[in-house]
């Protein structure tokens, strides 16, 4: 599953990885500037907000 939100001038992912857990990835235009792995998709999107800002509602399924 992937999720995608976009705030001020980066965009974030959020791509569940079965074996691992929940990545989280921000780019900044086409260049990953950040990567997380979080247990839950709660805790990538705490972790999103938390950093950078990103309000919890600003997430959709889907993305690239």
């Amino acid at each position: 599953m992937r999720w995608s939100a976009r705030f001020e001038s980066r965009r974030f992912v959020i791509e569940q990885d079965e074996a691992a857990g929940f990545y989280l990835y921000v780019f900044s235009g086409e260049t990953c500037t950040h990567d997380y792995l979080q247990d839950t998709f709660e805790h990538a999107v705490d972790q999103a907000n938390q950093v950078f800002g990103v309000p919890a509602n600003a997430w959709t399924t889907g993305g690239h």
